[in-house]
C-alpha cells in the first residue's frame, strides 16, 4: 500500500464526481462512498485499486494505491490527472465564457466545478465510443458493463467486484457471437473486435495519434471501419484530452446549445459551427458542459453516433 498527496486545482466539485459516476457507464470500474471514490487502474505492475479522499476546499487530495508501491506513484499521478482533467484551469475556461459567450454563464453557475471525466487511455475511449453509437445512455452503460465483466481483470474491493479496463488482446481474442449473445448488434461486435485485433497486432498504432493534430487524428480514426467523425471526436475529447473539439453533429449538443441561446427551433450543425467560433480554444469544455446541461433535462436521451 502506498500513500501520496495529489495537488489539484481549487475549482472542483467532488460531489459532482460522485453523482456523475453513479450515473455513468464507467460505474463498474469505480467504487463510491461518502467522502471518497476509488477506481481500478491498469498500472504497469498490474491492476491496482486507487482511492481518493475528498479534498473539500483544499488543493490537496490524499491518494492511496492499495497493494501498490512508491514505484507506481508517478504512473498513477499521470493517469489520475488525465482522468479527472486536473490538467485544466477551469477558471480560465469560465473567464473565456464570460467574455465571449455570456449566454453560457447560467450553465456555468449550475455546474461550477464540474470536471471532465475522461477514459484512462485511447483504446478504451474508442471501444466506449463505438458502444455508445446510436444508443441511449442506459443501454450503452449496460453493454459496456457486460464487456468489461467479460474481458476486464476482476478485483475484489470491500466485498464488491470491480473490473479493470480490458486490454486489446482480451477483446481481440473474442469471436463475434460472444458479443452478439450480450445483445451487441452484429456490426457493433465486428467493429469492436476487429479494431481490437488491429491494435493488438500492431497494424494500427494508437500512440501515433498523440503526435497528430486534431484534423490528422480524426482522419486517421475515420479510416477505420465503424468509426465516423462523431466517434473520432469523442476519442480525441475523452481519450486524448484535446481541448478544442466540437462534435457539432451531436443531437444532445445541438439541443442544449439551442436551449442556451433560447432559439425557437433546434440549431443546425452548420449554424452551431458558425456561432461557436468564439468558443475556441475551449470548445471541448463548452461541449462537455452543454452535454451535462442537456443530461439534466434528458437523462435517458439518445446519444448521437456515426
Amino acid at each position: 500500500m502506498h500513500h501520496f498527496i495529489l495537488t489539484i486545482p481549487r475549482t472542483q466539485d467532488f460531489a459532482y464526481w460522485q453523482t456523475r459516476l453513479a450515473q455513468s457507464p464507467r460505474q463498474g470500474t469505480y467504487c463510491l462512498a461518502v467522502g471518497k471514490l476509488g477506481r481500478l487502474l491498469n498500472l504497469s505492475q498490474g491492476p491496482r485499486y486507487v482511492e481518493l479522499l475528498s479534498p473539500q476546499e483544499s488543493p490537496e487530495c490524499a491518494v492511496t494505491i492499495h497493494g501498490g508501491s512508491e514505484s507506481e506513484e508517478a504512473e498513477a499521478r499521470r493517469i489520475l490527472n488525465h482522468i479527472f482533467s486536473f490538467d485544466t484551469d477551469l477558471e480560465d475556461f469560465y473567464a473565456h465564457c464570460s467574455a465571449n459567450e455570456p449566454a453560457m454563464m447560467p450553465v456555468i453557475r449550475a455546474l461550477e466545478g464540474a470536471r471532465m471525466i475522461r477514459e484512462t487511455d485511447t483504446f478504451v475511449s474508442v471501444i466506449d465510443a463505438i458502444i455508445s453509437q446510436q444508443l441511449n445512455l442506459a443501454f450503452a452503460a449496460e453493454l459496456r458493463r457486460r464487456l468489461w465483466t467479460l474481458c476486464g481483470e476482476a478485483v475484489a474491493v470491500d466485498g464488491t467486484i470491480l473490473h479493470g479496463d480490458p486490454e486489446p488482446e482480451a477483446i481481440a481474442s473474442l469471436d463475434y457471437d460472444q458479443l452478439r449473445a450480450m445483445q451487441y448488434s452484429q456490426r457493433k461486435a465486428e467493429y469492436i473486435i476487429d479494431f481490437a485485433r488491429q491494435v493488438a497486432s500492431g497494424e494500427y498504432s494508437l500512440e501515433g495519434l498523440e503526435h497528430m493534430d486534431d484534423a490528422e487524428a480524426i482522419a486517421s480514426l475515420c479510416g477505420l471501419r465503424g468509426i465516423g467523425r462523431w466517434t473520432a471526436e469523442c476519442v480525441l475529447l475523452f481519450g486524448l484530452g484535446r481541448q478544442d473539439l466540437l462534435p457539432a453533429g451531436d443531437l444532445g449538443l445541438l439541443r442544449s446549445a439551442s436551449r442556451m441561446w433560447k432559439l425557437p427551433e433546434r440549431i443546425s450543425e452548420a449554424e452551431l459551427r458558425a456561432r461557436s467560433a468564439s468558443w475556441s480554444p475551449w470548445r471541448s469544455w463548452f461541449t462537455y458542459y452543454l452535454w451535462l446541461y442537456d443530461g439534466i433535462r434528458n437523462p435517458e436521451g439518445a446519444q448521437h453516433g456515426d
